[in-house]
């Protein structure tokens, strides 16, 4: 972190962590906030369609066939943010316990090898 490019206008302070290293400490959020009532609009139409969201997710058995995909893309794109490169089928190697990723692609070419020369 580069303090020097914290100013005096920062919504918050540095301090010293207890390892030595610098921390920024925000200031406490505002308790209210005045928006546009177009903003305002905006915020109770999508409060609004999670709670249809969330009556239908209580219909489904299992929702987890839903959500899984979506964690495991997002834990892709959070690599990417964090300076590392990981795939899909990394992910997937990893859920199903594969000692190696290069043993699940193997796999995977395998058999898609095989059922294309059927």
């Amino acid at each position: 972190m580069d303090i020097q490019q914290f100013t005096t206008h920062a919504c918050g302070v540095l301090v010293s962590a207890p390892n030595g290293y610098p921390a920024f400490v925000p200031e406490p959020a505002p308790r209210e906030v005045d928006l546009p009532e177009t903003c305002l609009a905006a915020l109770d139409e999508a409060s609004n369609q999670l709670g249809i969201l969330q009556g239908i997710g209580r219909q489904i058995r299992n929702p987890d066939l839903l959500i899984s995909p979506y964690m495991s893309r997002e834990a892709v794109l959070s690599s990417r943010i964090e300076g590392t490169q990981t795939t899909m089928s990394d992910v997937y190697a990893a859920d199903l316990g594969q000692d190696s990723v290069q043993s699940f692609r193997s796999a995977c070419a395998s058999s898609a090898h095989s059922t294309g020369s059927s």
